[in-house]
């Protein structure tokens, strides 16, 4: 299964969500990203599994938790 990483701006940002995630029972792993690799210089982000992005973008935009671009999507 491919891993795809969603990109946040701070660690506290990337706890909030990965917490969300797991209520929902969605497993995610933080983990630190080359701010070279984001347009916003997003250095933290959660790795989860690709065939579940679009469901995690709702359950997040649900909760409100905002993000920045995922990598790997395509």
């Amino acid at each position: 299964m491919k891993d795809c990483i969603i990109a946040m701006r701070s660690v506290t940002l990337a706890n909030k969500a990965e917490r969300a995630l797991r209520s929902e029972g969605i497993g995610s792993e933080l983990v630190s990203v080359d701010p070279a690799l984001t347009k916003r210089g997003c250095s933290y982000g959660l790795t989860v599994r690709c065939d579940m992005v679009d469901n995690i973008e709702e359950i997040l935009n649900r909760r409100g938790i905002s993000h920045g671009e995922i990598i790997g999507k395509y």
